[in-house]
């Protein structure tokens, strides 16, 4: 039993070590960033829970949520292949929500915004969405604490090519919006 409850405890601690450079709290809900076009407004980190154990468990961040809406009666037209999303150094084309794993960091077909529409979407690293042992998965950003994740949206409006960047970090558990 003293086994046991030893190999228990040498795995938590070794979880907890390898564990301390994930961001475990949401993004700062109501986050908004926006220009004379576009208004962004952050909905959360996308996070994953395994290995459950004694309450603890491992989160891993594994893109962020967000909706756009139009601040025009006009169309804006995202163009997804020109979007990115970068952390650490690394830039990625990006991975929708509803796009087909398969289809990672191919091209994504533009979304078309009507006058005052608004769309929630979830965003990914394209790069870390991979097919592992028969499943697909997308791969934690293991984003630390300070870290900058850029998420750079391109959109046109009125023929007129444009774009947002949101700049977020994990800070104390919220992330922090900016141009």
């Amino acid at each position: 039993m003293k086994q046991k409850v030893r190999g228990i405890a040498v795995v938590f601690l070794v979880l907890l070590v390898f564990s301390s450079c994930v961001s475990t709290g949401d993004l700062q809900k109501g986050a908004i960033i926006s220009d004379n076009y576009l208004k962004v407004v952050g909905n959360g980190l996308i996070e994953k829970h395994t290995f459950m154990i004694y309450g603890f468990s491992l989160v891993s961040n594994q893109g962020v949520s967000i909706t756009i809406e139009n601040l025009t009666d006009s169309p804006v037209v995202i163009n997804w292949d020109t979007s990115s999303i970068a952390y650490r150094g690394v830039v990625s084309n990006i991975f929708i929500s509803g796009q087909k794993y398969i289809t990672a960091g191919a091209s994504i077909p533009p979304l078309t915004l009507s006058g005052n529409g608004k769309k929630s979407v979830n965003i990914f690293p394209a790069k870390n969405v991979s097919l592992k042992d028969g499943d697909w998965e997308i791969e934690n950003m293991g984003l630390c604490k300070d870290e900058v994740l850029t998420l750079t949206i391109n959109y046109k409006h009125n023929n007129e090519s444009n774009f947002i960047t949101l700049k977020a970090s994990p800070k104390n558990g919220s992330i922090k919006w900016g141009f």
